[in-house]
């Protein structure tokens, strides 16, 4: 594995005065890893390609540095870098083979941060505000949270609640979950899930207190 830095749109969400949530774009340099592999048979389609001029960091570079390089093919013995737009996984490693000597070299996703700090709070007979710190999405972008509950009392599985879906605003992590039953004895747990690239979604937040 390689790492390659890069320029990058780090966001962040913050609260300021008043509780009003601010979304800001922080560019700094990240790292992108690429992994090595035989040249796949579906590459995808090529966003650009360089000849002659390029050794292994260099391609690197000039994908990292390419807004639609999602992957590059390499060749060490004819100095040719070709850039791809697809972001191959590791179930792609089935269907290689090594055509001369290049290889293809793909993208590691980062997932999303999971949730942090997740609370119920203000109960009433049928609901709870539940609220959390909205992660770092690293890779992913952003589509949704889900949100799950559990009664422990019940000895239930967790499941979906009333009130606590659709949530398409990374920077707005907070919902109230209606239809409960009873105010009390509840936990909840949120992920985020994404746009791009279903692996890149984050784990499940550890589970609020009850």
């Amino acid at each position: 594995r390689r790492a390659t830095p890069a320029m990058a749109s780090v966001r962040s969400c913050l609260v300021g005065p008043l509780l009003a949530v601010i979304f800001v774009e922080l560019s700094q340099a990240r790292t992108v890893t690429y992994v090595q592999r035989s040249l796949l048979i579906d590459e995808g389609n090529g966003v650009g390609e360089a000849h002659g001029t390029m050794n292994l960091d260099g391609c690197k570079a000039f994908c990292t540095g390419t807004a639609l390089c999602k992957s590059f093919s390499f060749s060490v013995e004819l100095m040719s870098c070709y850039l791809k737009d697809k972001r191959v996984t590791m179930e792609d490693v089935g269907m290689s083979e090594q055509f001369f000597d290049f290889y293809t070299y793909f993208q590691l996703v980062v997932p999303s941060d999971a949730p942090a700090t997740v609370r119920g709070t203000n109960p009433t007979t049928t609901s709870i505000a539940v609220a959390w710190v909205a992660p770092e999405t690293n890779d992913c972008d952003f589509a949704t949270y889900e949100v799950e509950a559990l009664r422990e009392a019940t000895g239930a599985v967790w499941g979906a609640v009333s009130g606590c879906s659709g949530l398409a605003s990374r920077c707005d992590p907070l919902c109230v979950a209606t239809g409960l039953p009873t105010q009390s004895g509840w936990r909840f747990r949120v992920r985020t899930t994404c746009s791009n690239d279903a692996t890149a979604g984050s784990d499940w937040s550890e589970a609020s207190p009850v």
